[in-house]
């Protein structure tokens, strides 16, 4: 992703044929429709407790993913929680899209 960021990957997950693929986004998530690619979103999960991580949940019709983010102490990167709902091409980069989404902002621009 970037050197300034920490991710862990976790086992991915089915989705079982009672559930619905993309479940209804919760108020406090921000939720990520990707254009060129209409069979998979990701939610943004912000812990409240943890201001310098996240979860992206990646929904697809048959798996979900969920990858846990953190932002180095002297990374510059700062967390923004949103619940909006914005665009992305999934071949984007990742710290691209947030940053252009204001989840993560330069330090230095908040001051």
């Amino acid at each position: 992703m970037n050197d300034k960021l920490i991710y862990n990957v976790r086992p991915p997950r089915k989705v079982f044929p009672t559930e619905s693929w993309l479940p209804t986004k919760a108020d406090s998530f921000a939720r990520v429709l990707f254009s060129d690619q209409s069979e998979r979103a990701a939610d943004i999960i912000f812990f409240p407790d943890y201001p310098r991580s996240f979860r992206i949940r990646i929904y697809s019709p048959t798996h979900r993913i969920d990858f846990d983010v953190s932002a180095h102490l002297g990374s510059g990167l700062k967390i923004c929680p949103t619940s909006q709902t914005f665009r992305c091409c999934w071949t984007e980069q990742v710290v691209e899209s947030l940053m252009r989404a204001g989840i993560l902002r330069k330090e230095l621009e908040l001051a």
